[in-house]
């Protein structure tokens, strides 16, 4: 795989689907990186070798979709990127998890094992962000931990 995500004739630092907030891709445009927004599989692809492809969800879609055919699909999706070897996967968590147990009148217990399942049912690793403006900081923060190795001379990785 390229050092960067090749998308069409574009590559990129971080790419993130076209379907995401505009507010979130503003917040990455300044970051000096170079981002596109294509339709992709996944919310945000992170080139590398690894590469770390996301699916973000905002914890009211987390807990309202999460018995729902679309929760699967995208858990599907995350695990056969998973499974080529050239991506790590993750779910980008965002909002207050214990606020939204008290919304839905969720015993503790059935909200736990939901975060559970997703991690040991789909070894799908969860990375929550409480609040919604520290999500394009914690995906700029992952873009560099997976390029953490990389020569800055020639690019070698080890």
């Amino acid at each position: 795989m390229s050092e960067e995500l090749q998308l069409g004739e574009i590559t990129a630092d971080i790419a993130i689907d076209v379907h995401e907030p505009l507010d979130l891709i503003e917040a990455l445009n300044k970051s000096g990186k170079k981002v596109v927004v294509e339709s992709l599989p996944t919310d945000i692809m992170i080139p590398g070798e690894p590469g770390l492809a996301l699916e973000r969800k905002e914890a009211s879609d987390f807990f309202g979709t999460f018995t729902s055919d679309r929760f699967g699909d995208q858990m599907i999706m995350l695990k056969n990127l998973k499974d080529t070897g050239l991506w790590r996967v993750g779910l980008l968590l965002e909002g207050s998890i214990l606020g939204e147990m008290k919304h839905r009148q969720m015993h503790p217990i059935a909200m736990q094992n939901m975060l559970t399942s997703v991690v040991w049912g789909w070894d799908i690793p969860i990375y929550r962000v409480e609040k919604k403006d520290f999500t394009a900081s914690t995906i700029l923060y992952l873009a560099d931990k997976v390029n953490k190795f990389k020569c800055k001379d020639c690019g070698h990785k080890w």
